[in-house]
C-alpha cells in the first residue's frame, strides 16, 4: 500500500511537485464526497512522504489527511484508479468502469450533449467537461436549442446543467491552462448568446435556462464564475500558451467582466504582463493578437505597455496572414482606447490599400476601419479611396 501524508498544497508557490499534488487532493475529495481542498496561502511548502509502494500495477490504496474547509478530514482504503489519482490534463475517451466517455463532436444536439455529460459526469476529466461547455453554443439557437414543453423536462435540464457548472467551478483548480481557457471562452460565448437570443425569455428554452444560471438577474452569477477562474488561472499563467492566453482574454473581453483588486490593480493589468513577458510575439497568430486588443478596447481597459508591445511587432512582422476582421479589429481596438500609434496605422493602410480586392472585408470591418482612422486622426486618402471604390462599384454585400 502507499501512504501519502502531506500538508494541503499551495499552487501559489513554485514547487515542481504542487500541481500534481493538488490534482491528488481533488480526486480524493470528488471520490469521497468531500468538498475540494481550500489553497491555504500561508502553507509554505509541500511535504508528500511516500512510506509504501503498493505492488498492484492497476491499483492503488491512499490514504491522507486534509484540512477542508479548516476541518480535518481522515480518509483511507479508496480505491483509486491512476486515471483517477493524476486527473490526465487531456481527455480520455474511455473510463476505468470500461465505459466509453462521449466526445462531443458526435453529438448531434444539444440534449444529447447534455445527457451524455451528465450521465458520465463522475467520470469526466476537466478536459471531458471543458469539451462539453464547447460544444453548447453550436447548438444554441439551433434545433438542439428548442423550447421544453414539458415542465419536469425544464427541471430536469436545469437539474443537469446545475450540476455540471458546479462540478466545473468546483474543480476549476485541477485545470490545466489549456482546459482552462476552453472553460472560459465556451461560458463567454455561451452568455453572449443566450443574453442577446431572442428566446432568451421565453420560459423553458436553454437559453432562458443557461441566462438564468450562468448570468442572473444582476450579472451575479456572471460575476462570480469569471472571478472564479480568475482566482484559479494566476497560479498556472506562466504555463498558457499564446493561444490559450489570447482565448482566455477574449473570453474576458467578450464577457465584459474584470476583477478588481484592493490595489486598484485589475485582473486585466495580470494578463497584459503576461503577454509581455513573451520576448517576441511570433507565437501569437494575428487572429490571438487582434483578439486581445479587440478585449481590452472593449472592456476599456488601459495598458499603453501591451498595446506597444503589439503595435511594435506588427510594424515589423508580415500581414500576409492578416485577413480583414483582422485587420479591422485591430485598429478598432487602438482608436477605441485611444492608443495612438502611427507606423501600425501606416503599415496596416498600406497593406489594405496593396490588396487586389476587399472580398474578404465584411461590411462591418470596413466601416470599423474607415471609423478608426478617423476617430484617431490618421490620414490615408489611398485607403479611404480604396474603400469607396469597392462600395460605388457594388461590391459591398
Amino acid at each position: 500500500m502507499m501512504m501519502i501524508r502531506y500538508h494541503l498544497p499551495n499552487r501559489w508557490i513554485g514547487k515542481n511537485n504542487s500541481h500534481i499534488l493538488h490534482k491528488i487532493a481533488i480526486s480524493y475529495s470528488t471520490i469521497v464526497g468531500l468538498p475540494p481542498p481550500l489553497v491555504n496561502s500561508t502553507t509554505s511548502s509541500v511535504l508528500p512522504t511516500l512510506l509504501y509502494q503498493n505492488k498492484d500495477r492497476h491499483h492503488h490504496v491512499y490514504r491522507g489527511t486534509f484540512s477542508v474547509t479548516g476541518v480535518p478530514q481522515t480518509f483511507c482504503n479508496h480505491i483509486i484508479t491512476p486515471q483517477h489519482t493524476l486527473q490526465a490534463s487531456r481527455c480520455n475517451h474511455s473510463s476505468s468502469r470500461g465505459s466509453r466517455i462521449p466526445r462531443m463532436s458526435e453529438c448531434r444536439s444539444l440534449t444529447e450533449a447534455l445527457n451524455k455529460t451528465y450521465d458520465n459526469l463522475d467520470i469526466l476529466s476537466p478536459c471531458d467537461v471543458a469539451a462539453f461547455w464547447a460544444v453548447v453554443p453550436k447548438f444554441l439557437g439551433g434545433r438542439g436549442g428548442r423550447r421544453q414543453d414539458d415542465k419536469n423536462d425544464n427541471q430536469r435540464m436545469f437539474y443537469k446543467f446545475d450540476k455540471i457548472i458546479t462540478k466545473s467551478m468546483e474543480e476549476i483548480e485541477s485545470y490545466d491552462a489549456r482546459d482552462m481557457a476552453t472553460l472560459a471562452i465556451s461560458l463567454a460565448k455561451i452568455m453572449d448568446k443566450v443574453g442577446k437570443s431572442k428566446h432568451r425569455k421565453t420560459e423553458g428554452s436553454p437559453q432562458q435556462i443557461l441566462r438564468d444560471m450562468l448570468i442572473g438577474n444582476n450579472l451575479e452569477f456572471k460575476q462570480f464564475i469569471f472571478d472564479h477562474i480568475a482566482c484559479a488561472s494566476i497560479p498556472i499563467l506562466r504555463e498558457f500558451e499564446a493561444r490559450d492566453l489570447s482565448n482566455f482574454i477574449y473570453a474576458y473581453g467578450l464577457a465584459e467582466h474584470t476583477l478588481k483588486f484592493d490595489d486598484g490593480s485589475t485582473f486585466f493589468d495580470i494578463l497584459a504582463d503576461q503577454v509581455i513577458t513573451f520576448d517576441e510575439l511570433d507565437e501569437f497568430s494575428p487572429q490571438h493578437l487582434s483578439n486581445i486588443v479587440w478585449a481590452y478596447a472593449t472592456t476599456e481597459e488601459s495598458n499603453p505597455n501591451l498595446f506597444k508591445k503589439v503595435a511594435n511587432h506588427i510594424k515589423t512582422c508580415s500581414l500576409d496572414r492578416f485577413n480583414g476582421q483582422d485587420c479591422s479589429n485591430t485598429v478598432w481596438a487602438y482608436a477605441t482606447a485611444g492608443e495612438p500609434h502611427l507606423m501600425l496605422f501606416q503599415k496596416l493602410a498600406d497593406h489594405i490599400v496593396a490588396l487586389d480586392s476587399l472580398d474578404d472585408f465584411w461590411p462591418q470591418a470596413l466601416s470599423n476601419i474607415v471609423w478608426a482612422y478617423a476617430t484617431a486622426g490618421e490620414s490615408h486618402p489611398e485607403l479611404f479611396k480604396k474603400v469607396a471604390d469597392h462600395i460605388l462599384n457594388g461590391q459591398l454585400e
